[in-house]
């Protein structure tokens, strides 16, 4: 979806008309006071400074539309793999099959799809045999090292196993998927910090910036006034996004800690 870009005056009673450009756009938008609207978003703009982050949240928003579009994309992908052609219907060792989506932890929803997929090619799938394998595949499924392994890749636990093998297999999980947790910490607290950090070298271009404009011989008096008031708004940001770092890399700090303090006692029980 593309953006457009709009400006109109909010209060056309001040005597004189500021200017912003919008560098990354090549656009130069009348601003005094004015409110533009961004794609979906209607803001006030006050400086460039602002009126630049709106187009990259505006640019962060439509890559996240696209990311979540292209998620649904391999969720119907994946929901198609119990399709089966005419020739695999027909040739299918059903106990194979069966055993195959046990050891990969597939509940019986998994032959749902299957057996539909077959009687659309007059092919009738034999569940009994299916059931069989699938039970010696769940049997090589639910076994602790593995509950570990799902738990430590974020996977999901479908209660597939029997009370004879749930228990070691469930524990095993829950300390894979509270190694996963503490990692998910570490990495959204580093990426937190990351993306302030970007933000906080933009401002200091932005800052360097204005303080050339503001001493160049050609700036006119009402643009100083605006570069000053400018200036203002970005020195406020970075001394609040400077305080922001500090917190989170405290919060990073302290994941990484506990992450550390996790995978040490773990390793002690031979995870």
């Amino acid at each position: 979806m593309s953006s457009t870009t709009s400006c109109r005056p909010a209060d056309s009673r001040n005597d004189f008309s500021r200017w912003c450009d919008l560098f990354h756009t090549g656009l130069s938008i009348r601003v005094n006071q004015v409110r533009c609207s961004v794609g979906i978003h209607v803001v006030p703009v006050r400086s460039r400074y602002d009126a630049d982050m709106i187009l990259r949240e505006d640019f962060s928003v439509n890559i996240q539309r696209i990311k979540a579009s292209l998620t649904g994309i391999a969720v119907l992908a994946l929901s198609g793999c119990a399709s089966m052609s005419a020739d695999e219907c027909m040739m299918s060792d059903w106990r194979a099959v069966g055993y195959e989506d046990g050891a990969r932890g597939y509940t019986t929803a998994q032959f749902g799809g299957r057996r539909k997929a077959c009687a659309k090619h007059g092919v009738a799938a034999d569940f009994d045999a299916y059931q069989e394998g699938r039970q010696q595949g769940l049997v090589e499924y639910c076994q602790p090292a593995k509950g570990f392994q799902v738990g430590a890749n974020g996977g999901q636990y479908g209660g597939v196993c029997d009370a004879a093998l749930e228990g070691g297999f469930v524990e095993a999980y829950r300390i894979g998927r509270e190694l996963f947790n503490l990692r998910s910490a570490v990495n959204s607290a580093a990426s937190a910090v990351n993306r302030r950090e970007g933000e906080l070298a933009y401002i200091d271009d932005e800052i360097r910036a204005a303080e050339a404009a503001l001493i160049a011989k050609d700036t006119l008096t009402e643009d100083r006034v605006l570069l000053l008031a400018e200036l203002k708004d970005l020195s406020e940001r970075k001394g609040t996004l400077q305080s922001e770092i500090e917190t989170l890399i405290a919060d990073r700090a302290a994941a990484e800690v506990e992450l550390r303090n996790y995978e040490n006692t773990i390793a002690e029980y031979g995870y």
